[in-house]
């Protein structure tokens, strides 16, 4: 059997199709009519259309549902042939991981897409006689062109990112595409598209009954993400889990560890040795006799020469929408890789990093927040000192602004409301969006991702949220001994222990021994940079003092003599409507002393180089060769 990931190539396979909405007449080459004016895309060979009964037509992402870890449309065809009659609402809003369902029913001429609950993108084109939806923006792109419509990228969306490495107050990476919002999914018929909520997402703004209640429905959920991703069918020696210093992977630790599941999972530490993320996951290893892994399911084969090809390569396979990421030069590989990025909905967010702000209704208090959230220097007020012109900054600060009264109209309170807003934003646009991304090449799936974790914390008062109360009493139910264990930083605090006793530190038994390991490692890919500037005893220490990533210290000339190239290549008038002036060139130009600038210089260089790089190139288009991965079953 095989499926559709993308292999390298000269462009990304599109992920997924694209649904269509047409007016009368009009046709679009390469669309397959469905019934009067519905028609869709596809990504690959269409599956016979021919039953009475509902036609899962793909699947993007991975997830459980159901109980059943489904990574392609045969799983999910699985799924429905065993409740043929659930509905749509019912269907989407079981679906726990980064995944788009997409479903035909002959008897009613309708295809559903049904994104998870939390909100996998589900991005939109629209105007007179034509609606386009996919998850993949590259399918949307894709559709739009072969309707005799080219899309312009976005500068709004890539001056978002360049302020804080995603997006989310901007919908997407090209002008006039809008997004899903959370918990919904949509309905696409001859007599037109119908966007609708999922009645599970209501429930999420209910508090339980009690706490106990809560955190029995959170335990039960992981612990079937768990046992279903397990059992999925994929060969132990494929099924790799994130073992890093922090509480999430720990969390997911533990509850294997409860199951008793750890044999069938290798761990993956990917830092440096000599960071204390590795040092601790190993020592994790050995407490618990895990196997480590060097594999990681994905690799690039190739490697990029130039800074400019390093800050591409991920835009452009993205369409834009992320910084980071694999591209069209990594392999692929049929392996389950358990990861983080929901364990942060049980806690506090925004509501913490916020805490001392005023969170009171004024669109003041909402530009007091952006500035806090994504750094003085993109959205303070001063015109000496922030990024952004004064109407820039106006414009984003409202979107945040209504964001926040939204979600305070769902019933949330002021603190929670911000949490929330991480959630519908930061968490969708970055950890989702990447993870979505990795989806093409590997099953990348995180245990923690539940409803009842996400309605038990925004239930809770912010000063309990904060302490992260949900995620360490399910390892006090699960392992409560990894508790006491060095974390990479503190993790389980004074105000957790006060509200449920002490939590004794305990030392590693074997602090030298080498952990298990299974012998794999990532093959070497060619070519590399060829323009690294030497590594200085200088860059070292200011990359420690500033707690940055060594490599954006070392790569910052490469990055400001990139950026001044993009700069130059914006029309003036263009550019000094969006930033403001002084700002560029202390960015380009001055000693930069905190590590939130150094990102900056880097997000820039990326997003403005995918803006100006051509609009229409062969990275964007649907006609590709493909060669499938073969798959076990």
């Amino acid at each position: 059997m095989t499926t559709p990931f993308a292999t390298p190539s000269a462009v990304p396979v599109p992920r997924a199709p694209a649904v269509l909405h047409l007016a009368p007449g009009r046709t679009v080459p390469g669309a397959i009519r469905l019934d009067g004016r519905l028609a869709i895309l596809p990504a690959e060979a269409l599956p016979d259309l021919s039953s009475h009964q509902p036609v899962a037509l793909a699947l993007d992402g991975s997830g459980v549902l159901h109980g059943t870890f489904v990574r392609d449309r045969a799983d999910l065809q699985g799924v429905i042939d065993r409740r043929p009659t659930e509905s749509a609402n019912d269907l989407g809003g079981a679906l726990r991981g980064v995944a788009t369902a997409y479903l035909w029913r002959p008897a009613e001429g309708t295809v559903e897409i049904l994104p998870d609950p939390w909100g996998t993108l589900v991005y939109r084109y629209r105007e007179p006689g034509l609606d386009i939806f996919s998850s993949d923006l590259g399918a949307v792109v894709a559709a739009a062109r072969a309707a005799g419509v080219t899309l312009r990228r976005s500068l709004e969306f890539v001056t978002e990112v360049a302020a804080a490495g995603s997006g989310g107050l901007t919908p997407a990476s090209y002008e006039g595409v809008e997004t899903l919002d959370v918990l919904e999914f949509v309905r696409v018929s001859d007599a037109g598209t119908e966007i609708r909520t999922y009645t599970a997402g209501a429930e999420v703004f209910e508090p339980f009954a009690s706490y106990e209640e809560g955190l029995d429905a959170t335990q039960a959920e992981i612990e079937e993400n768990l046992r279903a991703a397990v059992s999925c069918g994929i060969p132990t020696p494929e099924q790799l889990a994130h073992l890093t210093g922090g509480l999430d992977t720990r969390l997911v630790l533990a509850a294997s560890l409860s199951l008793g599941l750890t044999d069938q999972l290798r761990y993956l530490s990917m830092g440096p040795v000599s960071q204390p993320d590795r040092a601790i996951a190993e020592r994790l290893a050995v407490e618990h006799g895990l196997r480590m892994t060097e594999w990681r399911g994905a690799h690039p084969r190739r490697r990029p020469s130039t800074i400019t090809e390093q800050a591409a390569w991920p835009m452009d396979y993205s369409h834009g929408m992320v910084t980071t990421g694999p591209n069209i030069h990594f392999s692929a590989s049929d392996t389950l890789v358990l990861s983080g990025g929901f364990g942060g909905f049980m806690k506090a967010n925004y509501s913490s990093t916020l805490r001392d702000l005023d969170q009171g209704p004024s669109l003041a208090a909402s530009g007091a927040m952006a500035e806090k959230l994504w750094g003085t220097m993109a959205y303070s007020p001063d015109a000496e000192v922030g990024l952004y012109t004064t109407d820039v900054r106006e414009r984003r600060v409202r979107r945040l602004h209504e964001l926040r009264m939204a979600a305070q109209g769902r019933g949330l309170s002021p603190d929670a409301a911000l949490d929330f807003l991480f959630i519908q934003v930061r968490n969708r646009y970055f950890v989702s969006e990447i993870t979505q991304v990795w989806n093409a090449f590997v099953h990348r799936f995180d245990p923690l991702y539940t409803l009842s974790g996400a309605r038990l914390g925004l239930s809770l008062p912010a000063e309990v949220r904060r302490e992260n109360v949900v995620g360490l009493d399910l390892m006090r139910r699960w392992a409560p001994d990894l508790m006491g264990f060095p974390f990479d930083r503190p993790k389980v605090s004074q105000g957790y222990q006060d509200l449920r006793g002490p939590v004794p530190p305990r030392e590693f038994a074997r602090p030298t021994a080498r952990p298990l390991h299974d012998g794999r490692q990532v093959p070497p890919a060619t070519g590399g940079r060829t323009d690294l500037p030497e590594m200085t005893p200088e860059m070292t220490e200011r990359a420690k003092a500033m707690l940055a990533p060594l490599w954006q210290v070392r790569d910052l000339a490469p990055a400001r003599a990139a950026l001044r190239a993009v700069l130059d290549d914006l029309d003036a008038p263009v550019r000094d409507a969006v930033f403001n002036k002084a700002r560029l060139q202390a960015l380009l130009n001055h000693d930069l002393k905190h590590r939130g600038v150094i990102r900056q210089v880097h997000n820039l260089q990326a997003a403005l180089q995918w803006l100006t790089s051509p609009s229409v190139t062969h990275r964007e288009s649907h006609t590709v060769i493909h060669t499938p991965v073969s798959r076990t079953r």
